[in-house]
This record gives C-alpha cells, sequence and structure tokens, in this order.
C-alpha cells in the first residue's frame, strides 16, 4: 500500500509541475507577444526554435524529478508513519 500512495504522489507532483508549466509557458507567451506588439516597425525578434530536439531532452528530466520527488517524499512519510 506504501507503494501505490508513494505513485499516486509521484504522478499528483508530475501532474501540477505539468499545470504550473503550462502557467508559466501561458504568461511568458503573453509578456512576448504584448512586447512584440509595443516593438519599432521594421525591428525582427530574434525567435526560438520550438521543433529544437534538445528542448524534450530537459522537459523529459524535469518530468522524472518531479514524480521522483513526490514519490520519495510520499515514500518516507509512509514509511515514518508505519512505524
Amino acid at each position: 500500500m506504501i507503494y501505490l500512495k508513494s505513485i499516486i504522489a509521484g504522478v499528483g507532483a508530475v501532474v501540477l509541475t505539468v499545470l504550473l508549466a503550462t502557467l508559466g509557458f501561458v504568461v511568458w507567451g503573453w509578456w512576448w507577444v504584448s512586447q512584440r506588439a509595443s516593438s519599432a516597425a521594421g525591428v525582427g525578434a530574434v525567435s526560438y526554435d520550438v521543433n529544437s530536439p534538445w528542448i524534450g531532452i530537459p522537459i523529459v528530466m524535469v518530468v522524472m524529478a518531479a514524480f521522483a520527488v513526490g514519490f520519495s517524499w510520499e515514500f518516507r512519510r509512509a514509511t515514518r508513519a508505519s512505524r
């Protein structure tokens, strides 16, 4: 039962991380659009390549870290409670 609770906590941490990252991207996108609209005419901005293969690696690492933190937090808490 401890492992099941720990896995659920890990998945919950991943869901929370994804929601916070999505919120951060929305806020960043809104800020970027507002800054781009206020720039002078004829001035081009340097854009970010979203299709870059390097973007997938950090996202996977963040998701794995979030799961590990949630799992270990709940596992330690449940292990101490069962003693």
